[in-house]
């Protein structure tokens, strides 16, 4: 079968019924991975779950092993990737950067205990969801064949723990301790336009603190389905001199240059005015962090195919490596602990604003990303 990553090769379901039932035939493998408190399977040289704990019944909704053996890992957690190729999880493009193939195609290769992280992209109940796991993949011997027991570790919490610190403990600690410095500047001046001036700062410094905070807010109130969407008529025109007066001053925004494309078209749509303006703000923040000083951003709207067609155009080509993860939580080219900017314009766009979200990238042309609305 083809591939673009890994071998896509299956045993046939009458096989692995057969590698089933070596397995049940001793008692003391089932009872050592009914005893580990997370999902645990043993996974055939085709990276087939042959057999798994309790655990994915209860996490996962089945009530017995024949309802899933044979899938993959992937397969397993309704990753959105393990259906885009016939050859399912493991044999798409975007599986090449994920952590739970690697992982269990290192242990094979290299006949060793191997250790790693992955994010997976799900969807559930027709919502799009993201986790975080650790994964482990061990060889095993039964019967004079090589198996591999495989484990799959929820730290989905922990990451989120994780970054809501980087976000409390650096960026907001970065931003009052500015606050700081010019409320300390301001008790040695005597000159009106430089105090003016030094209030002005401050005002820009509260802003981006109060922003901060409402983002993480939001987004983990859209998390737990607790945002409500308020739609209203509203011109695309006005919500798109309002995310450029939103982050224009921003420190991001420093010696680049945001435009309004002579094609962008005024449509009326309706939507909710707070959520959009979220993501178009986020959407151009993204695109000026990519770009360098004395660059454009380009921001435009149009009408296509009867959807309103928002866009954000910068001059930088993402790596391709890159490309695969972008909208995976906890995914991020700034460093440890950061990535919520792409995932959460995703999880507002289409868990609440009923759109889709997409990009294009090419070392030629630069990279847009777009968002279509119903009008």
């Amino acid at each position: 079968m083809d591939t673009k990553y890994a071998p896509a090769e299956r045993l046939s379901r009458n096989d692995i019924e057969k590698q089933l039932q070596e397995i049940l035939s001793a008692s003391y493998v089932t009872e050592l991975l009914e005893a580990l408190p997370y999902i645990a399977a043993i996974l055939n040289e085709n990276r087939q779950i042959i057999y798994a704990n309790d655990s994915v019944m209860k996490l996962l909704g089945f009530t017995c092993v024949e309802e899933f053996i044979g899938k993959r890992p992937g397969e397993l957690l309704s990753c959105i990737n393990s259906a885009t190729e016939p050859g399912g999880c493991g044999t798409s493009e975007n599986c090449s950067v994920c952590g739970a193939v690697n992982t269990i195609l290192k242990s094979q290769e290299n006949n060793e205990k191997t250790v790693g992280e992955c994010r997976i992209s799900s969807i559930i109940d027709e919502k799009p969801m993201s986790f975080d796991f650790l994964v482990s993949a061990t060889p095993i011997q039964f019967n004079q064949k090589t198996y591999t027991l495989f484990t799959i570790n929820d730290i989905s919490s922990d990451k989120r723990r994780r970054m809501l610190e980087r976000i409390f403990f650096h960026d907001i600690l970065n931003i009052s301790g500015s606050i700081e410095g010019v409320v300390e500047l301001l008790k040695t001046m005597d000159d009106a336009n430089e105090i003016r001036e030094m209030i002005n700062l401050a005002s820009d410094a509260t802003r981006q603190l109060n922003e901060e905070i409402i983002t993480q807010r939001e987004l983990l109130a859209a998390e737990n389905n607790e945002l409500k969407s308020h739609p209203v008529n509203l011109s695309t025109a006005s919500l798109i001199e309002l995310s450029i007066n939103s982050i224009k001053n921003h420190q991001v925004a420093e010696g680049k240059n945001i435009e309004i494309s002579p094609q962008s078209e005024n449509l009326i749509i309706q939507t909710d005015k707070v959520m959009l303006i979220r993501v178009l703000v986020n959407m151009i923040k993204n695109a000026l962090e990519a770009s360098l000083k004395n660059t454009t951003v380009e921001i435009g709207c149009k009408k296509e195919n009867e959807k309103c067609i928002f866009w954000v155009h910068n001059q930088t080509f993402i790596p391709n490596h890159v490309q695969l993860q972008i909208f995976q939580r906890s995914f991020s080219t700034k460093g440890e602990g950061r990535g919520i900017g792409t995932y959460s314009m995703k999880i507002l766009t289409e868990n609440y604003l009923g759109g889709k979200i997409g990009f294009t990238s090419t070392e030629d042309q630069g990279t847009t990303f777009f968002v279509g609305l119903p009008l």
